[in-house]
């Protein structure tokens, strides 16, 4: 049976609000995890922290990210000590896909000098 007759056949059986309803439920409670991680990872500030990080430290970011900015890239580099920050000046959100030939290198050439 094609999806077409499938869903004729949903209609006339009133199975299609049903499916529809369910669906809505799903999607609400998806929203609402959404939301809620928002919410926590707004709460949850450890910046107060992160000078405690003595780790070699790599710091990667997109200057052109609209979701996380440099805000966030700035403060962990200013505060975490010897900490060291690549900025991919052409990426949005996606540096590993959008530079990634430059990504793997400098990944590779930071593990390189960082791992015995």
């Amino acid at each position: 049976m094609c999806i077409r007759d499938r869903i004729r056949t949903a209609i006339a059986e009133r199975v299609l609000p049903v499916i529809l309803v369910d669906w809505v439920e799903q999607l609400s409670k998806g929203l609402k995890s959404y939301i809620n991680l928002n919410h926590t990872a707004l709460a949850h500030d450890t910046t107060m922290q992160l000078e405690d990080i003595h780790c070699p430290t790599l710091i990667m970011a997109d200057r052109l990210d609209p979701i996380c900015g440099m805000v966030g890239t700035d403060l962990m580099t200013e505060s975490i000590p010897n900490s060291e920050t690549i900025i991919f000046e052409r990426s949005s959100h996606f540096f590993m896909i959008e530079e990634a030939e430059k990504a793997m290198s400098k990944l590779t050439d930071w593990f390189s000098k960082h791992t015995p």
